[in-house]
């Protein structure tokens, strides 16, 4: 469950790093029952004469499959599988390191200063 919970809490950072960005650089938010999946799919598009993508596409993917982990984590009370954490370690350690590396290399391609 510590695991689960782990996750769930890098899931949650990594999207409100992104949230912030997009919210300082687009001017806006995603709306919507969907917010969380569009805000991911936002990052991983380019908006034209405006930025390029924030993350990459495969960086989208893994995100994508956290946020649904992280979901099922939120709203399973009972009868959750545990083990179903195992495969999302990987995930969540492969994806901390890229949006890192993704967020530094388009802060340079916007002329941010960290």
């Amino acid at each position: 469950m510590a695991i689960s919970k782990l996750i769930h809490d890098t899931y949650c950072a990594l999207e409100s790093a992104l949230d912030r960005l997009i919210h300082e650089i687009d001017e806006s938010r995603p709306t919507g029952r969907d917010y969380h999946a569009e805000l991911i799919r936002r990052a991983a598009t380019a908006v034209d004469g405006s930025r390029p993508a924030i993350i990459t596409r495969e960086t989208a993917r893994d995100l994508q499959d956290l946020r649904a982990f992280r979901h099922v984590v939120r709203h399973v009370y009972d009868d959750f599988d545990y083990s179903r954490a195992e495969p999302n370690v990987a995930v969540a350690e492969r994806c901390t390191a890229a949006v890192a590396r993704e967020v530094e290399a388009f802060c340079e391609a916007v002329g941010i200063k960290g």
